[in-house]
């Protein structure tokens, strides 16, 4: 983009043919899948495995449609580099467990091609993403369960009889 830029100014074109070159040429450089906004609401002070492509996670998400909820939350396993919305696979990537973040995503990306799409949703709609990250490739879903196997194991054990 600068070695573009340079090149434009560098010609005889006058400063009114840049401005009205520049948006084209950076918008050609944007990235394919559209802009999609993120912000951390939301990170445990402890993060000691983060979210990496190729990763499976499971999310709690929750869709707005123009600033108004679309039903209760839901739960989500998927895996990072093809998540089902467009702009997960960006901004989920880097992510603490109990983590949590919004996401928006302007009609113009969105092309009414993501999860909570329905046909009644106009096609110019703003998506808004709540997503709480609850686990990476089930390691926090696994510890759970071998705590509550070994409880099990400690109940049935047989007691010391008192004599």
């Amino acid at each position: 983009l600068q070695l573009i830029t340079s090149y434009i100014r560098s010609m005889c074109f006058g400063r009114t043919f840049l401005w009205v070159l520049l948006p084209l040429i950076t918008s050609a450089a944007a990235p394919k899948g559209g802009w999609v906004g993120a912000m951390v609401l939301d990170k445990p002070d402890d993060c000691p495995v983060t979210s990496q492509t190729g990763d499976s996670l499971w999310v709690e998400y929750k869709v707005y449609i123009n600033d108004q909820p679309t039903g209760p939350s839901a739960k989500l396993e998927f895996k990072l580099g093809a998540a089902p919305v467009t702009g997960w696979d960006e901004h989920l990537r880097g992510m603490c467990v109990e983590e949590e973040r919004e996401l928006v995503v302007p009609p113009y990306t969105h092309g009414h091609r993501n999860i909570g799409m329905r046909d009644n949703v106009p096609k110019d709609a703003e998506l808004q993403f709540w997503v709480r990250l609850l686990d990476i490739n089930g390691m926090k879903r696994k510890e759970m369960y071998a705590k509550q196997k070994d409880r099990e194991s400690r109940r049935k054990a047989p007691q010391p009889r008192d004599l």
